[in-house]
């Protein structure tokens, strides 16, 4: 029998009033410990009297973004370096073979590498996992990321691959035991076991030798729900043309090697299990973004797992890139500005979403209005400028409205209540995507 796969949506102040309007009820919600303040904690307590599972994440986000700032601004000479002579290999797509890396640049990227690991230590000593615990417990959670060891994250998002340093697995692994120690403190407390909380360790990897070493450290330590968080992964933009499972593989050719290193991660952490002969009860994907990245993880792993992931893109494709998931094509992203163009045109975009749905009969949606202005426009191209609240277009289409207006303004609704409806609609679709 296959487990579940969930969706899990971020618990923001302005998300459970939207969601609670149209009536949708998200599979599972998820609050970061950095984000705990009386009003998301009352919203924590809330949801969970209605019967919703609550996810209590660690809160390392803002420490991971504040040290890819400082050491991508520290080493950028060095990741520069790295990506001149990543993009000079031939064929495209290529890793550097051992003697293609000068030993000045390999102990350049190992010393830094150490700084990393001694900057996530030191900053890793001002919460306790204890300390971190009562403030997640605070929420009333069904499940809880236990604090985690992210040095290997910070790697990937530098660039500093394996095949640029001298780091072998057993290097990753130490990582991970620290990570495992937190866990441990975490899991073995006794409110935990009081309040039947479901504790994640959150595991770190580079490929799929790095995630089968972790796996099977992680089995020997009974652990049996693991996280792995994919900000890092995420941010490379890169292709590769092989893999690295045992030895280096080549693939039939190049691909994102962000969706290379998912389906490795995702391979090693389930045979690292299988090694140990140990069920792996639970995986959770912290900040997988794409929703194309879900089939990996679900065709990754024994169906007996359950699968959950969370992401913060659906807010941020809606807001700040302007994209709605198109429900007709497996949530392929759209622009508002293409959604308008296909309205003015006569067709009709994916607007079923409850959000959507809601947001048409409280704020209108006039296509005969769109097309007729269009065609007084001699059918031109349309412009992100078109869809301001003001112009005729914008006011047609409101729910496509773009630029921000004048707070006590006529349009401050549209304003308010469009980018809601866009973001519950981006969550609608990673629910149904992800069931």
């Amino acid at each position: 029998m296959s487990m579940p796969f969930r969706f899990v949506s971020n618990l923001r102040p302005q998300s459970v009033p939207s969601f609670e309007r149209v009536g949708h009820r998200p599979q599972a919600w998820l609050l970061s410990s950095h984000r705990l303040d009386a009003a998301t904690e009352a919203l924590a307590h809330a949801v969970r009297a209605a019967g919703l599972d609550l996810f209590a994440d660690n809160g390392t986000k803002e420490a991971i973004d504040d040290f890819l700032d400082l050491f991508l601004a520290r080493y950028v000479g060095v990741i520069e370096q790295i990506r001149q002579r990543g993009r000079a290999l031939e064929p495209r797509g290529r890793v550097p073979r051992p003697n293609e890396v000068p030993a000045d640049l390999r102990r350049t990227i190992d010393d830094a590498s150490e700084e990393v690991f001694a900057a996530v230590d030191e900053r890793s000593k001002e919460v306790s996992a204890r300390d971190l615990l009562t403030l997640q417990l605070s929420m009333r959670p069904s499940h809880l990321i236990a604090k985690e060891d992210y040095a290997i994250g910070l790697l990937i998002g530098l660039g500093f691959e394996r095949e640029w340093s001298r780091f072998r697995v057993e290097r990753f692994t130490r990582r991970n035991a620290i990570t495992l120690d937190f866990w441990d403190e975490v899991a073995s407390d006794a409110r935990v076991a009081a309040e039947g909380v479901a504790v994640y360790a959150t595991l770190g990897a580079m490929d799929y030798n790095t995630a089968r070493a972790a796996a099977r450290l992680a089995a020997r330590r009974g652990v049996d729900r693991v996280a792995v968080g994919f900000a890092g992964v995420n941010l490379d933009v890169s292709f590769v043309s092989s893999y690295l499972a045992g030895g280096r593989r080549a693939l039939s050719g190049t691909a994102p090697r962000r969706y290379v290193r998912l389906a490795e991660i995702v391979a090693g952490m389930r045979d690292g299990y299988r090694d140990e002969k140990r069920k792996l009860v639970a995986f959770h994907g912290l900040g997988l973004g794409a929703l194309p990245q879900f089939p990996v993880l679900a065709a990754g792993f024994d169906p007996e797992t359950e699968i959950t992931v969370d992401a913060t893109s659906p807010l941020h494709d809606a807001v700040r890139d302007l994209v709605i998931y198109d429900e007709r094509a497996r949530g392929e992203r759209m622009t508002l500005l293409e959604a308008a163009n296909e309205t003015v045109r006569g067709g009709e975009p994916a607007l079923g979403s409850p959000f959507f749905v809601s947001a048409r009969e409280r704020l209108g949606f006039d296509a005969d209005a769109a097309r007729t202005w269009w065609r007084g426009q001699g059918e031109r191209a349309l412009t992100v400028e078109d869809l301001d609240p003001e112009t005729p277009l914008g006011r047609a289409l409101p729910i496509f409205s773009t630029a921000k207006s004048a707070a006590g303004s006529s349009l401050t609704s549209v304003v308010r209540d469009a980018p809601d409806a866009r973001v519950g609609h981006n969550h609608w679709v990673a629910d149904a995507i992800a069931a």
